[in-house]
């Protein structure tokens, strides 16, 4: 008897049902209709330590960018036939995701402290 209202719907938990042919472990909160997780903010330190070391992997990840330039740029020098596409590609999409990362750390900056940071000593 039981299984005639099972075979249905199942309550997950009210007011949320789940269709009984999807296995409750792969029903995310989202489908539930659950409200999504808010971002988390950064503390005023957090968010300071946070840009430095990314400012420092972007000044990492811009020499190795050069370095790459350099290498491709001798080897265009030395009129070899093969220079692979990937050996500035890859590092420059590196690049670009740490920028990123970095500008999305700036946005957060509420207070404005490591915008004017940055602006009063560069660093790249």
């Amino acid at each position: 008897m039981a299984e005639k209202y099972l075979s249905h719907r199942v309550q997950a938990s009210p007011p949320f049902t789940v269709s009984a042919n999807v296995d409750p472990k792969e029903v995310t909160q989202s489908e539930l209709g659950a409200p999504e997780k808010r971002q988390r903010q950064h503390s005023r330190k957090a968010l300071q330590s946070a840009i430095q070391n990314t400012t420092a992997e972007l000044s990492r990840q811009a020499k190795a960018l050069r370095n790459a330039a350099d290498n491709v740029y001798t080897a265009i020098q030395e009129r070899s036939t093969v220079v692979d596409e990937s050996t500035l590609l890859v590092p420059t999409r590196k690049y670009k995701e740490i920028l990123n990362d970095l500008e999305g750390l700036y946005a957060q900056d509420k207070w404005g402290d490591a915008l004017d940071e940055a602006e009063n000593n560069p660093t790249i």
